[in-house]
């Protein structure tokens, strides 16, 4: 019952979109990495399967999106409320994480390297050729 929240809040309606991006593992978030080789695997062993999740996947994106464009773009059911203003620094902290999915997606520490080639059992430089294919 909610919708034209990009006409009521733009900033809020942008950390919205990123966040839908974000969580739905589409570049440039850092999940993503991590969906892309699942996927390679899969499309590698069992193409079927891999198909069938891909389908479903879109699906699930599709809904994602159509619900969260609803929300932004939809007809406003109710008045709002003209004397209520959100403060800037309410959204320091979205905006701060955020920042730092992303930031994760172009600069791994070693840390989190070391971390993912042990997890992974996968060379190190496997992880910096991925996208190399």
């Amino acid at each position: 019952k909610s919708g034209g929240y990009l006409r009521l809040n733009p900033s809020g309606a942008v950390i919205l979109i990123s966040g839908v991006v974000l969580i739905a593992a589409i570049p440039p978030s850092p999940l993503f990495l991590s969906e892309f080789l699942l996927f390679r695997q899969l499309f590698e062993q069992h193409v079927l399967l891999f198909i069938l999740i891909a389908l479903l996947l879109t699906l699930i994106f599709f809904g994602i999106f159509q619900k969260n464009l609803r929300i932004l773009a939809g007809e406003q059911l109710k008045e709002p409320y003209a004397d209520e203003q959100i403060a800037p620094m309410e959204y320091v902290s979205q905006l701060l994480f955020f920042g730092l999915a992303v930031f994760l997606c172009f600069y791994i520490p070693p840390f989190l390297n070391d971390l993912l080639v042990s997890v992974s059992g996968q060379s190190e430089e496997f992880f910096y050729s991925i996208f190399n294919l």
